[in-house]
C-alpha cells in the first residue's frame, strides 16, 4: 500500500470509531479507553500495510496520537469544561485525524537545511524563509505554471530520514534533490 492510500484508509477508519462506540452503553472513561485502543490498532494496521519500513515510521510520526493520559491532562487544563465537555474534547481528538497531514501526491515535503529557494529578487536558503516572503511555487498537483506566492506558515522538522532524489534535466544533465522522505 502506498502512503497516500494508507493515509486515506486511516482517516476513514478513525471516524468509524465513533460509529462503533457512539451508542455503546459504558462509562465515559471506558469509552475513551476503548476508542484509544481502537485508534492505536488502526494506526498499527496502516503502518503494517506500508511497503517500506521508513515510510511506516514516518506515517507513525505524522499520525501520532498522544496517550489517553496526555489527552485528558491537556483537556483538563481548561477549567471551564464540565465532565461531559471534557469527554467530548478528548473523544473528538481520538475519533478525528488531522486533515492537513499530506504526503507525496498531495503535498510537498521538507527540504534540508541550506536548500536554495527562488524568491522575488533572487534566492534564499530554506531556513531563512519567513512568513510574508514571496517564493516561487507551483500547484502541488502539477497543473498550472509556477508563480510567486506569499509564505503563510513555516515549520521545522527534526530527525527526519533524508533521501537523495536523482533526475535528468531537459538538457540531459543529471541533477539531485536532497529532501526528507515525504518530499
Amino acid at each position: 500500500m502506498s502512503f497516500p492510500e494508507a493515509a486515506q484508509w486511516y482517516r476513514e477508519q478513525a471516524v468509524r470509531i465513533d460509529e462503533a462506540l457512539r451508542d455503546a452503553d459504558m462509562p465515559l472513561n471506558l469509552k475513551l479507553q476503548e476508542a484509544c485502543k481502537l485508534r492505536q490498532a488502526q494506526l498499527q494496521a496502516a503502518r503494517n500495510a506500508l511497503y517500506d519500513q521508513e515510510l511506516a515510521d514516518e506515517f507513525g510520526e505524522l499520525f501520532r496520537l498522544d496517550s489517553l493520559e496526555t489527552l485528558v491532562s491537556d483537556a483538563s487544563r481548561r477549567t471551564d469544561l464540565s465532565e461531559p465537555q471534557l469527554f467530548d474534547e478528548v473523544y473528538g481528538k481520538i475519533t478525528r485525524t488531522d486533515e492537513n497531514i499530506r504526503f507525496p501526491d498531495t503535498a510537498g515535503g521538507c527540504f534540508i537545511k541550506g536548500t536554495p529557494i527562488t524568491v522575488k529578487g533572487g534566492w534564499k536558503r530554506i531556513e531563512d524563509i519567513q512568513v510574508g516572503d514571496w517564493v516561487l511555487s507551483a500547484p502541488e498537483d502539477g497543473s498550472g505554471k509556477p508563480e510567486y506566492k506569499r509564505v503563510v506558515k513555516t515549520f521545522v522538522h527534526k530527525n527526519k530520514t533524508i533521501r537523495e532524489i536523482y533526475y535528468c534535466r531537459s538538457n540531459g544533465k543529471r541533477a539531485i534533490v536532497i529532501a526528507t522522505g515525504n518530499h
